[in-house]
């Protein structure tokens, strides 16, 4: 209910360390939701260090018998994809991007929503592909096997890429709030927020959940990294004239409040 700010707020730490998968690691975790859930949004921070030499080599995968939702990255089709599928004898709705607009060794906002009608692909808050939902309800418990993040556990090709977070909503996210949350650290509090791993431990093989489900992933053969994205420091107070929606650090320059 604030109006004016009195200097107190506090900002999470920017990040400070990624995971990089190679040769096969990931991590895993159990499944990011329960039954049917057709609105959802997955959303990633990645950096691509080669293109796919293998086709479908996965860096978010839930698995499941016909049940398979995915994003990754395809030699075949050149493209940076995320699918989902209904079940048995449905096909795949994916919708995907040319991996000639991506840079390798560039760091990259993947957004993957959901919703009744639509798929839809968004690149650094910029949306890429949408197609229609064909098939019918997503159950995320049929026919479960197995969660990974940063590969896929043994099932496709092994990506070479880095990650410093990801996060599971339970909520198809519109275009404004995928912007403002790809440019925000999270506090793991925020509405419609079930899964968040901020990969900043450093060290171990444990990937803390710090959002409400606390679905904590192991990790397997992946490496921790310092390589991250690059801050953008500004205003990140949206109550400032020089509020800045682009910043993810907060450099202390806020000014211009109402009285």
């Amino acid at each position: 209910d604030a109006n004016i700010d009195d200097g107190s707020c506090t900002y999470p730490e920017n990040d400070q360390y990624s995971l990089h998968f190679q040769n096969g690691g990931y991590v895993s975790t159990g499944s990011w939701f329960q039954g049917e859930n057709n609105d959802y949004t997955i959303l990633v921070d990645v950096r691509i260090n080669e293109y796919p030499d293998e086709n479908e080599e996965y860096f978010i995968l839930h698995r499941a018998h016909f049940h398979d939702k995915k994003i990754g990255i395809d030699q075949n089709s050149n493209t940076i994809f995320a699918s989902d599928r209904g079940g048995q004898g449905i096909p795949y709705v994916q919708v995907d991007y040319s991996l000639d607009n991506i840079n390798v060794g560039q760091w990259y906002k993947v957004a993957f929503s959901a919703n009744n009608d639509s798929l839809k692909l968004f690149i650094d808050g910029i949306l890429v592909d949408k197609k229609e939902r064909t098939f019918g309800n997503t159950n995320w418990t049929s026919s479960y096997y197995w969660s990974s993040l940063g590969g896929g556990g043994g099932y496709g090709g092994n990506p070479n890429v880095n990650i410093s977070g990801i996060s599971i909503w339970d909520v198809e996210l519109n275009q404004s709030m995928i912007q403002s949350y790809g440019n925000t650290n999270l506090s793991g509090n925020e509405d419609n927020l079930t899964s968040y791993w901020n990969f900043n431990e450093g060290s171990g093989d444990l990937a803390v959940d710090i959002g409400p489900n606390g679905n904590n992933g192991t990790i397997n053969g992946a490496t921790w990294s310092s390589d991250v994205p690059d801050p953008i420091l500004g205003c990140t107070d949206s109550y400032a004239e020089n509020y800045n929606a682009d910043a993810n650090v907060d450099d202390g320059s806020c000014a211009g409040y109402p009285d």
